[in-house]
């Protein structure tokens, strides 16, 4: 792959991802991921799986979006990429800006997030 092919395979990943937070499609966030995904949000606990995500998401509030901007993609190998963006995620209570550190994959079923990890940004 070429880095341009890289890096818009992970946008096309992160768009639809930003895309279903969006409209609140917990199911279709959750499919976007490895059966054995590691997951961190802002759970004190990491989770493993589709089903970890999708309860993940399903306890958002209503109204949440995703916003990102990319700002390292690089290949880690045959089928594997690695992505760190910045996100803000906007709450009916406010911004939230995190980063946000993905590892995808390319398996039989497409590409997939197998690796997942946001860590927030604190105020200055």
């Amino acid at each position: 792959m070429t880095s341009h092919d890289i890096d818009e395979t992970l946008r096309s990943i992160l768009d639809k991802w930003a895309d279903a937070v969006s409209r609140h499609q917990p199911d279709v966030v959750a499919e976007l991921f490895s059966p054995d995904a590691l997951f961190q949000g802002f759970d004190p606990v990491p989770g493993s799986g589709p089903g970890v995500v999708a309860a993940y998401y399903d306890k958002q509030p209503a109204g949440l979006s995703a916003q990102y901007e990319l700002l390292s993609v690089r290949s880690a190998g045959s089928g594997t990429i690695v992505g760190f963006a910045r996100v803000e995620f906007h709450r009916p209570d406010g911004i939230v800006p995190v980063y946000l550190t993905v590892v995808v994959e390319n398996s039989p079923t497409g590409w997939r997030i197998s690796h997942y990890h946001v860590s927030k940004i604190a105020s200055a």
